[in-house]
């Protein structure tokens, strides 16, 4: 990606294509289906309906 000069891509497009190339299964979520969880106060809220 930097060799394309991808340098402003989000590095989440870097691990799905290594992902992919890798052959693993990439599987799209909407912003329900996930949270982010940065520390061990972040665990209460990320809650999956």
């Amino acid at each position: 990606m930097l060799a394309e000069g991808r340098v402003g891509d989000w590095y989440e497009f870097a691990m799905r294509q290594l992902a992919v190339e890798g052959g693993l299964e990439v599987l799209d979520a909407t912003s329900d289906e996930w949270a982010q969880v940065d520390s061990a106060e972040d665990i209460p809220v990320a809650t999956f309906k």
